[in-house]
């Protein structure tokens, strides 16, 4: 895959790993709000049942004053029979007693006309007349009062009649108002439970929500690292495993400008592959790549991770050693010469150094420097005519 491909597929990763993101804090803000409606449901759920309990105390107090009433009304009536039954009683006086008049006054009857038949009755039978008239007004009290008794019996009669009848209308009430109260339980229990069942599929919801917010994370992750390794593969050169020019020359002025702000010593390295146009011409493309990538390997064994190492054109990389002078950097690139000869016994390389200094070099200066130096050094081994002969470092 080419460069421009890679950093296509790259920026595609990255756009949608970050619709992916969005999709997820999407599905968390839908899941926060069916938690808050699950709550909300579940308060309300709590509410009702805090004003069902009040109204069930509530109803439990008055069943309580009903049933109090009805014990009151009880005994008012057992009172009220009580009455009955003594007024009863005296009735059953007053008749014996209307009885025994009765039975006096005939007596009397009898007597006084035995009296009106005899001439000059004597005084025993005017002894048996006044017995007789007080026998019966002695009985004409008795009937008075037991009718006064009679009277008084059935105004309490009536006063119980009236005191069952509003007893009975306060039951009914009562009952009323309890299937009214079931009622509204039976309703207050319906749309608890239905408030219940929304909550809990609200949270089954959300549970949903979150486990796909998670999937669209991982995956979000997945698309990044994907896209961060081919954005890292658009940057290393395919064919010797450094870095390319456009990525590199940012690595290097960072390296620079790093160097500058804490004082430390950095070494440039301007390195050409010899031969390379040659081997090309007489072995091919095929060895000529064989040799790059023999080159890229060395560097990079011998060098160090935090050194640079930039593929700068077709047979040329350029380095940066952060923390070396010229005398360990040229000890690093002999290192370097060594194990390249190992890989392939005809390849030798030339190197040029230089030193960034308190002159503010830019890094097209420090390049340029470190390109003549390799310039200069070949001047100097022109005439070595064994390739063998690993070069030395300027």
């Amino acid at each position: 895959m080419t460069s421009d491909g890679r950093s296509s597929t790259s920026l595609e990763r990255a756009t949608a790993a970050q619709k992916r993101d969005n999709a997820a804090e999407k599905r968390d803000t839908a899941a926060e709000q069916r938690d808050t409606a699950a709550e909300e449901r579940d308060v309300a759920v709590a509410e009702n049942g805090d004003a069902v309990q009040r109204r069930e105390t509530a109803a439990d107090e008055r069943d309580k004053v009903a049933d109090e009433r009805g014990h009151a009304a009880t005994r008012r009536d057992t009172q009220a029979d009580k009455r009955d039954t003594q007024a009863d009683e005296r009735d059953t006086q007053a008749d014996d007693r209307d009885t025994t008049a009765g039975g006096r006054d005939r007596d009397a009857d009898a007597r006084d006309r035995e009296a009106d038949t005899r001439d000059g009755a004597d005084d025993d039978n005017s002894d048996g007349r006044a017995g007789a008239r007080a026998n019966r007004l002695e009985a004409e009290r008795t009937r008075m009062t037991a009718g006064d008794e009679r009277d008084t019996a059935a105004g309490e009669r009536k006063d119980a009649t009236e005191r069952r009848r509003m007893a009975s209308r306060q039951l009914d009430s009562e009952t009323e108002r309890r299937n009214s109260l079931a009622v509204e339980r039976e309703q207050a229990n319906v749309m608890s439970l239905n408030q219940q069942r929304a909550s809990v599929e609200d949270r089954e919801l959300a549970a949903r929500d979150r486990s796909d917010g998670s999937r669209d994370r991982r995956r979000a992750a997945q698309d990044r690292r994907l896209a961060a390794r081919e954005h890292t593969q658009a940057d290393i050169d395919g064919l010797t495993g450094t870095l390319r020019r456009e990525r590199g020359a940012l690595a290097l002025q960072e390296a620079v400008d790093h160097a500058r702000s804490t004082r430390e010593r950095l070494i440039f390295a301007f390195v050409d592959v010899d031969g390379l146009k040659q081997v090309n011409d007489e072995r091919g493309h095929a060895a000529g790549d064989k040799l790059l990538r023999d080159v890229g390997a060395a560097l990079k064994t011998c060098l160090r991770t935090s050194d640079l190492v930039v593929r700068y054109g077709g047979d040329e990389f350029l380095c940066a050693i952060p923390g070396a002078d010229a005398k360990i950097a040229r000890r690093r690139f002999d290192q370097v010469a060594v194990n390249l000869a190992a890989r392939n016994p005809e390849a030798s390389l030339s190197i040029g150094l230089a030193t960034l200094g308190e002159n503010q070099d830019t890094l097209d200066q420090l390049t340029e420097r470190a390109d003549a130096e390799l310039y200069a050094l070949r001047h100097r081994t022109r005439e070595q005519p064994d390739p063998l002969t690993p070069p030395r470092a300027a």
